[in-house]
């Protein structure tokens, strides 16, 4: 189940092309990323195409692979193993007179190191004294 639910904007101007992409930096905090859902308005009639990347390298669709092209659309991608880095950008093209613009929202979870939570909890005996007694309890740190 997802924790946090983080929603862009992403309007990709009508001067980027194919080889010289727009991208646009979509930082957020470490997270774990569950589902990445885009939706494209209707209007671009195949003159925009898209790709979600990482650290400016496209991961979907897949480096080469041709692009998301798609009008009055939602995309849903389902993740299981991709980087918790939080640096994912969106890198498209536009070869319309119009921008265009798309909604990327990502659902997402703590990952272990921005959670608090340690995967392997550490048990720490804690002695507490006070006059004329002594308690020993035990603390998970």
């Amino acid at each position: 189940m997802s924790r946090e639910i983080r929603t862009f904007t992403v309007t990709i101007p009508n001067t980027a092309t194919k080889t010289a992409p727009y991208i646009k930096h979509l930082t957020m905090p470490p997270r774990k990323v569950r589902s990445i859902r885009v939706r494209v308005p209707p209007g671009p009639h195949g003159v925009m195409g898209f790709a979600i990347g990482n650290g400016g390298k496209r991961v979907i669709p897949y480096l080469n692979t041709p692009w998301l092209v798609t009008d009055n659309d939602e995309l849903t991608f389902k993740l299981t193993t991709y980087t918790t880095s939080g640096t994912w950008d969106v890198i498209g093209y536009n070869v319309g007179t119009y921008t265009h613009s798309i909604s990327v929202t990502f659902a997402v979870t703590l990952t272990a190191a921005t959670s608090g939570f340690s995967p392997s909890p550490t048990v720490t005996p804690v002695v507490i004294s006070t006059p004329g007694s002594t308690t020993t309890t035990t603390a998970i740190t």
